[in-house]
């Protein structure tokens, strides 16, 4: 692996394009020499059998890791040097058809770097990117069905069939978010004792205050869900024919997940949830269909129970939009996607003799909603740093730009982010879906009339580009 490694970084250096990619074989190089290091304590047998047991585990955990991390590089390396040789068509060995399988479209390559950028300095800031080059995410298009960080390589993959469709582009801010957590945990637990200058430039000054914060308001939300839904959980599983109880572990994983969601509501905005009610419509619309799932995929809470608790977010402090123009359609479009009314309040014995899935996802949102709510904001406000986060003025502006495009084709979007402009996307989706499905009409309808508006969304994307 390390001779992969050692040759991918050499093809980097060729290239004029793929520093960024040499930056992170090196930090791949550390993880291999860090893992060949385990092997060999544990090949001499020098530690007891419980910490062996954990030194393997872990080192299984590192070598599944790297084996991604050379994928991500190969990918990025063959998408890399595709663009160049496209550029050298004088040379007669180069056949351009065969090659552009690999490359990411100029336009394309733009509008990810665009959101990208808007993501790294909400989440990260100048200052970090500037100083660790080498620890903030890049972009590249790779055939997985999902968005995924992978922490080795420090890439994010977007799907390919999402590549073109900036309305989808939250759930970049959503792995930006992940990568930040995976720093700070990196920083924080490190061999021996915390990184301390990495730890404050993540964090502040006050970095260790919010380590402590952070500790005790995940174990806190773990507590609850084990004493609350132990049970619960017990009983759901018997029904798909398994008898498990929710490991601690996973109930950290989900808690992750509510921190990167409240995270990405507060930069994207409403564009989010749009995204989250638009994908998971046929699994909120069946309690019983979005509680098999969560049990199937233990990494994330419920779909109802995330759409929740991002509209509240949109609606506290300075991010309260409630009073705000158009806001009130999203309620109404997502509540018609899912088949139910958002708003109402949860309260953890309106489920008490209903269905365990129903009470399973009252009690969760009860948790997060009710009795945590006001220290998981803070917390990722904390952890956001106090950087610009999306509020009542940005939003208005939106929707007075989006209105004015509809008669004047020519968009001034000097002042509009990349996501105020998927906003603005998400907007004109929201205008066709209520003219046909919420007039009674069907998805026909509305692919139908998506379709005779794919100009107004190509006038959105070459806002992005240009900007």
């Amino acid at each position: 692996m390390r001779k992969r490694l050692r040759r991918a970084e050499r093809i980097a250096e060729s290239l004029p394009n793929a520093s960024d990619i040499g930056l992170r074989v090196r930090e791949a190089e550390k993880n291999v020499e860090r893992a060949r290091k385990w092997l060999k304590v544990i090949q001499l047998g020098n530690v007891g059998e419980d910490d062996r047991r954990a030194l393997f585990m872990a080192l299984e955990g590192v070598s599944y890791d790297i084996d991604i991390c050379a994928s991500d590089i190969s990918l990025l390396l063959s998408q890399r040097m595709s663009s160049s040789l496209l550029r050298k068509r004088e040379q007669k060995f180069v056949k351009p058809k065969t090659l552009r399988y690999f490359v990411i479209p100029r336009q394309t390559r733009i509008v990810l770097q665009k959101f990208l950028d808007e993501c790294l300095n909400a989440i990260y800031g100048q200052n970090f990117r500037t100083r660790y080059p080498s620890l903030t995410p890049i972009v590249t298009i790779w055939p997985r069905p999902e968005y995924h960080y992978s922490s080795f390589s420090r890439t994010i993959s977007i799907p390919p069939q999402d590549a073109t469709k900036m309305c989808r582009f939250s759930s970049l801010a959503h792995e930006v978010c992940h990568s930040k957590i995976h720093n700070i945990m990196v920083a924080l637990k490190a061999e021996k004792e915390p990184n301390q200058e990495l730890a404050s430039s993540l964090l502040g000054a006050d970095w260790k205050d919010i380590n402590e914060e952070w500790g005790r308001l995940e174990e806190r939300f773990i507590n609850l869900v084990k004493r609350k839904l132990d049970k619960t959980y017990l009983t759901l599983y018997s029904n798909i024919q398994d008898k498990f109880i929710v490991p601690r572990r996973y109930l950290g994983l989900q808690f992750t997940e509510i921190l990167c969601d409240v995270a990405t509501t507060k930069i994207c905005g409403p564009a989010d949830i749009f995204l989250l009610g638009w994908i998971s419509a046929p699994y909120c619309r069946d309690p019983f269909s979005g509680v098999r799932r969560h049990l199937l995929d233990l990494n994330h809470p419920p779909d109802v129970v995330r759409l929740r608790y991002e509209l509240y977010v949109l609606q506290i402090g300075q991010n309260n939009l409630s009073d705000s123009p158009r806001f009130p359609e999203i309620f109404r479009i997502v509540d018609n996607l899912i088949g139910f009314d958002l708003r109402s309040v949860p309260k953890e014995k309106w489920y008490d003799h209903q269905k365990l899935s129903d009470y399973l996802i009252g009690t969760y949102t009860f948790i997060v909603m009710k009795l945590l709510e006001k220290d998981i904001v803070g917390l990722v406000d904390r952890i956001l740093g106090g950087s610009p986060q999306f509020d009542k003025d940005r939003w208005e502006r939106i929707v007075r730009r989006y209105e004015e495009s509809l008669s004047n084709p020519m968009l001034n979007s000097r002042d509009l982010l990349p996501y105020d402009l998927a906003n603005m996307a998400w907007l004109k989706v929201a205008d066709i879906f209520e003219s046909t499905i919420g007039k009674g009409g069907t998805y026909k309808n509305f692919w139908t009339l998506r379709s005779k508006e794919r100009f107004f969304f190509k006038r959105l994307w070459n806002c992005v580009v240009k900007k």
